[in-house]
């Protein structure tokens, strides 16, 4: 599966799904619901995956070890919001059932034991003027965990120097 120029291979018995957000689905039923004047629209994470174990995983992926991050708003709250929308997206697919294409998200949530959480961040190895490593992975993940402990107690931040703590292989 390709998310943002980086492909993402799961283990064999894994159920993954990119999170389309801005499909009829969600920009028709949830977003309107959900939307205030001069808000931004409802953002999901980039993939909603389902291990054979019944974890369901809610992954976001950012790089940017080639183009600086031009956004205002920490990385932490970002993710934090996305999983806030994601949730409340599989949670409206769950309950409609009028849109078939989404009947495997619907067997897998309901089979879900536990959600973790990933968030795959990529900075320049080295700080340099030009691409700084501006954030900490450990301050992010961090500031992730006293956000979301109730739903998953070890959110992960992850990059390509420690990978070996996911299932999936990133390239």
């Amino acid at each position: 599966m390709t998310v943002d120029s980086r492909e993402f291979t799961f283990p064999a018995g894994w159920v993954c799904r990119k999170y389309e957000d801005d499909q009829s689905f969600y920009r028709n039923k949830i977003e309107p619901s959900f939307k205030f004047d001069k808000e931004p629209g409802l953002k999901g994470v980039d993939i909603v995956a389902f291990s054979p174990d019944r974890q369901m995983w809610l992954i976001e992926s950012k790089d940017y070890r080639h183009h600086q991050r031009t956004k205002p708003e920490d990385p932490a709250r970002e993710f934090v919001l996305k999983v806030r929308d994601t949730l409340t997206g599989l949670m409206v697919a769950v309950v409609d059932r009028q849109d078939n294409t989404l009947d495997d998200i619907r067997r897998c949530v309901h089979a879900a034991t536990s959600i973790r959480l990933a968030f795959q961040f990529e900075q320049p190895c080295r700080h340099s003027k030009l691409f700084p490593r501006v954030f900490d992975p450990a301050d992010v993940q961090q500031q992730i965990k006293t956000k979301v402990r109730r739903i998953c107690p070890h959110p992960l931040v992850i990059d390509a120097t420690n990978q070996r703590c996911v299932p999936w292989k990133v390239r």
